[in-house]
């Protein structure tokens, strides 16, 4: 039939063959198209996916009270959890982040003397009032200590909101306050009205955010707000530290919210493991007694009409007939170790943290160790970054002007804008980075600075956090010293006699 079809009318026979060659090369064309319908778009594998798309006060604000709860009590109860957390706040915080003035020349054209004096003038006001609790709202934290604290409540909250106060106690010389909230007092008002108003962030009808709102007390749920800036003078009057993930966030989300599931379950079995292995360690040992007469005969003897005990272990009266049985003791579990440290490399990818750090073991050769520390350190100097752009940055723009306000320094053209800024202009310098082996670090950093690719003042900072100007007056001490009780050769060379 086909080949008569063909002869008869070979026309359209010959179009029927084009159209059938098209239809099959669309449908391989759409083959191509929606190859993810055969991977991550599909239900072929029956994925338990949420297909919807919401915003960010959907996917985030509608959960930000539990993930928060629940961050809170993992690293309350959760040894992983709580590790991961003050791990990152001992290197981005540590001891807390120093100061190095660094004023801006190109602007404002001063002599160089007259530049560092003015410098050095900045850096002693800000060490007397960083290093006195005078810069904490409750009088009992010094900076430092507000910087851990912050770091920790950002980690585990989502974020942490610090307000710029004043209140000058009799004694003090600075009125400037750092006043930290509490993340769970940030709530909504009571009557919203038809303010663009969600989990107590306020935006404007551009979407920026204009003010947040905060409990009075614990008691009741009235609420106060507070502008973000100032509306005359335009300065900030809160600031808030957190990390951003998603277009029009409004709240921050746990550091450990993606694994909070796998962390509760690992404590879960952490917990079981060691009720089990802690049973097993108890053994009952059963005496039986055929008759009265090997009763009176026992070798252990009944005090008080009870039993007697053995630590850990109880010993027990078998009825005629029964016998011992010891159960098998097969705990702690041989590989509970091996299982909890695949656990950890997963939750260290989450968490941008090596298993290395993670669990401060470091069994492998020099290469892998130094390659984790390596990893590690970018993602914690991003954090403190970040945590300099957010909180020390603007504590310290103004402390300047505060400072300023109150004639404790006299800096030409501060009023101006553009010189504000030049002067303003500083660098931060916190923990250094974890050495395994010094002797290279020391040796890396001479061979940078010959090359001019840093300089002895930043290399000075980051190896030790300590400052160039500090430690050449205080070699100069010493050199001085020395020589005065002959410990220096004739000539000055620094060498031991």
């Amino acid at each position: 039939m086909e080949i008569s079809f063909k002869k008869i009318f070979p026309g359209l026979a010959a179009r029927r063959i084009r159209a059938e060659t098209n239809l099959y090369n669309a449908e391989r064309t759409y083959e191509n198209i929606v190859q993810y319908h055969n991977h991550g778009a599909g239900n072929q594998n029956a994925m338990n996916y949420d297909d919807e798309l919401n915003n960010a006060d959907t996917d985030i604000g509608e959960s930000k009270d539990t993930l928060m709860a629940r961050s809170r009590d993992e690293y309350m109860g959760n040894a992983i959890a709580s590790g991961a957390i003050k791990r990152i706040r001992s290197n981005v915080v540590g001891v807390g982040i120093k100061l190095k003035s660094s004023i801006d020349n190109n602007i404002l054209d001063m002599d160089q003397e007259k530049k560092e004096e003015y410098e050095k003038r900045i850096e002693y006001l800000w060490r007397i009032w960083t290093e006195s609790t005078e810069c904490d709202w409750g009088r009992e934290l010094k900076f430092s200590q507000l910087q851990s604290l912050a770091i920790l409540t950002m980690l585990i909250d989502g974020e942490c909101f610090a307000a710029l106060s004043f209140k000058l106690h009799p004694g003090e010389l600075f009125g400037l306050k750092v006043r930290l909230l509490d993340p769970a007092s940030c709530i909504n008002p009571s009557n919203i009205g038809n303010k663009d108003i969600k989990n107590g962030v306020e935006k404007d009808k551009n979407g920026i955010i204009t003010a947040y709102h905060f409990k009075k007390s614990k008691e009741n749920s009235d609420t106060t707000k507070i502008q973000v800036h100032g509306s005359k003078t335009g300065r900030k009057n809160l600031l808030v530290m957190m990390d951003r993930e998603r277009i029009g966030q409004r709240r921050g989300i746990p550091l450990i919210s993606p694994v909070l599931e796998v962390l509760h379950q690992m404590r879960k079995f952490t917990h079981a493991e060691l009720m089990a292995a802690t049973i097993n360690s108890y053994f009952a040992a059963f005496i039986e007694n055929e008759t009265e007469e090997t009763k009176s005969k026992s070798p252990f003897k009944r005090k008080g009409g009870k039993d007697v005990t053995l630590k850990s272990g109880i010993v027990s009266n078998l009825a005629p007939g029964q016998k011992i049985t010891f159960p098998d003791s097969n705990r702690p579990n041989s590989g509970f170790t091996k299982f909890m440290e695949t656990m950890c490399v997963h939750l260290g990818a989450a968490l941008e943290l090596p298993q290395e750090l993670l669990l401060l073991k470091f069994s492998n050769n020099y290469s892998a160790s130094k390659g984790a520390l390596l990893e590690a350190w970018k993602m914690l100097k991003m954090r403190r970054q970040w945590f300099n752009n957010d909180f020390m940055q603007p504590i310290y723009e103004e402390f300047m002007d505060y400072c300023v306000a109150m004639d404790y320094i006299d800096l030409p053209g501060y009023e101006e804008p553009l010189k504000r800024r030049a002067y303003h202009k500083a660098q931060w310098f916190g923990q250094a980075q974890g050495s395994l082996d010094p002797l290279k670090e020391v040796k890396a950093a001479e061979i940078r600075v010959e090359n001019q690719f840093t300089t002895k003042a930043r290399e000075s900072m980051e190896i030790n956090g300590s400052d160039i100007g500090d430690n050449i007056e205080q070699q100069s001490r010493e050199v001085n010293k020395m020589k005065k009780f002959g410990l220096i050769k004739e000539g000055g060379e620094n060498e031991l006699t």
